[in-house]
């Protein structure tokens, strides 16, 4: 039977906040570390050393501006998080906003 991977305390926030950020693009393989350069320790240690994320968005128009209504955007995709090379959880923008 395989171990459950838990993903640590913040992280999957702190994911989810920069990727709706970040616009339209697409990226495999960010350091997550990157995510909160506060959780360095003096030991030199992370507690996100190993977890990386990465994305693939688009922004499309679903309603177009009128003189009465704003113009409606929605954001395709996914964004997910991955351990060791192995995806741990992955969302569709749907689902995150």
């Amino acid at each position: 039977m395989s171990e459950t991977l838990v993903i640590p305390d913040g992280l999957a926030e702190a994911v989810c906040e920069e990727a709706a950020n970040i616009g339209d693009g697409s990226f495999p393989n960010a350091d997550c570390e990157d995510l909160n350069e506060d959780l360095w320790t003096e030991e030199d240690t992370h507690p996100w050393s190993g977890w990386t994320w990465g994305y693939d968005l688009i922004t499309k128009c679903t309603y177009r501006q009128t003189l009465e209504t704003p113009a409606e955007y929605e954001t395709y995709g996914h964004v997910w998080i991955d351990y060791d090379g192995k995806t741990v959880v992955d969302w569709k923008a749907s689902q995150l906003w």
